[in-house]
């Protein structure tokens, strides 16, 4: 199984200004390779309808280690689910958490970076 963002987090991404130059992209019904993205707009395919997905890989290189004096964390519970979080390094307040996602793991990276986007943190 590839591990790459749902459709529905695709087209939020692309909403957000995400880089549409991932390996792999959504159509809507299926699941596709660059090359084949590519030959279906230069056969004339109309390039709106395509949506990157980018891999947990790709939106992990994205998203900094450190931000505001907190680090990036994973964690896993669950058998498919994560919790993407920025924690503080060194805390002694009662929230030492930035902003947490969780869900499947590409989506919650996709959630993340969506938020540092917003922030302009990235």
């Amino acid at each position: 199984m590839i591990d790459v963002v749902s459709l529905k987090m695709a087209k939020k991404l692309k909403e957000a200004g995400y880089p549409q130059d991932s390996y792999w992209f959504h159509t809507g019904k299926i699941l596709l390779e660059r090359e084949r993205v590519v030959s279906c707009i230069e056969n004339g395919s109309d390039e709106s309808k395509f949506y990157a997905a980018p891999s947990v890989g790709e939106l992990l290189a994205q998203l900094p280690k450190i931000v505001k004096d907190c680090r990036l964390e994973i964690h896993k519970y669950g058998l498919e689910e994560y919790v993407v979080k920025y924690s503080l390094i060194f805390y002694s307040c009662d929230d030492p958490q930035l902003v947490m996602f969780e869900g499947l793991l590409a989506d919650a990276c996709g959630e993340m970076w969506i938020w540092l986007k917003k922030e302009g943190l990235l």
